[in-house]
């Protein structure tokens, strides 16, 4: 189903995949699935349910900020997935966005910009404006 383009079904087989490594079935192109073949494959399914609107697989920026499920730290790639997300009306994305203008962190460090995405962040989900308002902060007195 997930190789349909089902949305539900992309997400749920990259958990698998993600959660359950080695024990999960994957399917390679010399029969089973080496380890990067398995995270791989996760990270096009989590890419793929992202594209079709999936809130939590349009963090796969996780993944590359934070070197995990096999993958690499790139935070450029971070940076545009969470870009990607952003485009979704994604709150996390948009205050990660921000953290990342703020420190410079495969962005061009930009205070004003980092204050926007945390604006937008807030204006969209009022219940961010404690960590907004923290973050904020910083920037006035860093």
């Amino acid at each position: 189903m997930a190789e349909l383009g089902y949305e539900v079904a992309q997400s749920n087989a990259a958990w698998i995949l993600d959660k359950y490594g080695e024990r999960s079935m994957c399917m390679g192109e010399s029969g089973l699935c080496t380890g990067a073949e398995r995270h791989q494959r996760a990270h096009s399914l989590w890419w793929q349910a992202s594209e079709q609107g999936n809130e939590h697989a349009a963090l796969i920026g996780d993944a590359y900020y934070y070197g995990l499920r096999g993958t690499e730290r790139d935070y450029e790639r971070a940076a545009e997935a969470y870009m990607h997300a952003k485009s979704q009306a994604n709150v996390q994305a948009m205050f990660n966005l921000g953290y990342m203008h703020e420190h410079g962190q495969g962005l061009p460090l930009d205070l004003h910009l980092a204050k926007r995405y945390y604006d937008q962040a807030v204006e969209i989900d009022p219940t961010t404006k404690l960590p907004v308002s923290l973050n904020q902060s910083c920037l006035e007195l860093c």
